[in-house]
């Protein structure tokens, strides 16, 4: 069998047994193993994004003994190929039960679209804490059987840890719909976040400047701030999933090589559009769930700040969204609780970060909700979002499967100004008359009446 062909029904055995795919750096450990090549080989091979210690103290042990308890024999580096040839053989079914939950959740996903209504997926928030939410999925990320299991109620059992199967680090199989293919995708998106790396266009110098604080110790805070709609949103889901994004989900020349490890980062994404997540507890146990720490079922502050303070070894950046609507309505997120957070990050050797993203500075949001926090103060790099380059909309504009006359193209640019959610309202209604072989320009007028909401950008 072909190494591709081994890897899939392997790949579904180790989910069924343990609710989780096998990461993109065990894939490539195997596939090194399966050419002979020694760890040193396989480190050199990936132009040292992954070193060799990093893949022969850390994966490779890690992953042979998940293979062998998976599997039922001990495996290793040297025999894995043969004994996935054994299983694979005996293993049939593998295959058609990933293939049966790629057509399920297609099902699922087109009947959001018609009826816009949630899916029951689990979204951002961990999957034992919050409700589901509807959210894209990755190619590789099939999780039909995981997803039913863990679409939980809000009860106070639902929120402790599982000792047996933890919950996953949330990354980027964790986020997304099982889109059999790149085309399954909508072409533009206006209105939500973006969620899926290939629909995110510009901002490079925002990204770059933001990921060279966490390239090296201590990390630091960082504030994003925007007017409404300006994708502040979309940076930080872009921030949280960019990093560990597969090829096949990116556009060709988009970048992702960002950090020189990305696995060693854990991104949290904290919406305090979120109501459950205005309690001191609610927020904490959704913490201490996403960070996969020890979650009692009754603690206080002090008791976060012990289990935090030893058992955090990973560099954590937290993503706070909509920071103004959690000073602003949350009471119990009072100075003290913002106090020991800033406490918390100057304890952690420098592996613990935060980035904030308001229509306003931190400091000057906490002044109107007369909060004193020296935290709100330690945001050395704060980034105003505007609109995109040209060069940037252009690119966004030309990723349309069918071209625009180059005319419209330019009356879409002076439209928008560039704004990233602007653009996306005019190319889409641009499409659709393409798509629909309209010779008239109804389109601009509709574009433009769904830009009135937007006004506010333009007069930015």
């Amino acid at each position: 069998m072909e190494f591709e062909e081994i890897f899939t029904v392997v790949d579904a055995e180790v989910f069924a047994k343990t609710k989780r795919r096998l990461k993109d750096v065990e894939r490539f450990v195997l596939q090194g193993a399966s050419l002979g090549q020694t760890y040193d080989e396989m480190a050199k091979a990936s132009a040292y994004r992954y070193t060799p210690s990093y893949l022969k103290q850390d994966i490779g042990p890690k992953l042979w003994k998940q293979l062998s308890e998976v599997l039922g024999e001990d495996i290793s580096k040297t025999n894995f190929q043969s004994a996935l040839v054994r299983q694979a053989q005996l293993l049939p079914a593998a295959q058609k039960r990933q293939e049966l939950a790629e057509k399920l959740y297609e099902t699922e996903a087109k009947g959001y679209e018609r009826n816009h209504a949630p899916l029951k997926l689990v979204g951002e928030t961990p999957r034992s804490f919050l409700a589901p939410t509807y959210r894209e999925r990755s190619v590789e990320g099939v999780r039909l059987q995981e997803e039913k299991q863990l679409a939980c109620s809000l009860t106070p059992t639902s929120l402790e840890p599982r000792k047996n199967n933890r919950p996953a680090k949330l990354s980027l199989a964790d986020s997304r719909m099982p889109w059999s293919t790149t085309s399954s995708l909508s072409s533009f998106v206006a209105g939500p976040p973006i969620t899926h790396p290939r629909h995110f266009f510009g901002r490079e110098r925002e990204l770059k400047r933001i990921f060279n604080l966490y390239k090296h110790l201590p990390l630091q805070n960082a504030a994003v701030i925007g007017p409404r709609q300006s994708g502040k949103t979309s940076l930080l889901k872009y921030l949280k999933t960019i990093t560990t994004a597969s090829p096949v989900e990116l556009r060709p020349e988009q970048h992702a090589n960002w950090l020189p490890i990305p696995e060693l980062y854990h991104w949290v994404f904290i919406d305090f559009q979120d109501p459950r997540l205005g309690t001191r507890e609610g927020l904490l146990r959704y913490l201490l769930t996403c960070l996969e720490l020890p979650t009692p079922a009754s603690f206080d502050l002090d008791h976060f700040l012990d289990v935090v303070s030893c058992n955090l070894r990973t560099r954590t950046v937290f993503l706070f969204d909509e920071i103004g609507i959690a000073l602003q309505r949350y009471r119990e997120l009072d100075d003290c609780f913002w106090d020991s957070l800033r406490s918390l990050a100057s304890h952690q050797v420098g592996n613990l970060a935060f980035i904030l993203a308001s229509h306003e500075p931190p400091k000057q949001l906490a002044e109107q909700s007369s909060l004193h926090s020296p935290f709100f103060n330690s945001f050395g790099y704060t980034t105003q979002l505007k609109p995109l380059t040209q060069e940037e909309s252009r690119e966004l504009i030309s990723s349309s499967p069918l071209p625009f006359p180059p005319l419209d193209v330019d009356w879409i640019l002076a439209q928008s100004k560039c704004w990233p959610v602007l653009l996306q309202i005019l190319c889409r209604e641009r499409l659709i008359a393409l798509e629909s072989s309209e010779t008239h320009d109804t389109w601009k007028q509709e574009g433009l009446a769904h830009l009135k909401p937007y006004r506010y950008l333009l007069e930015e």
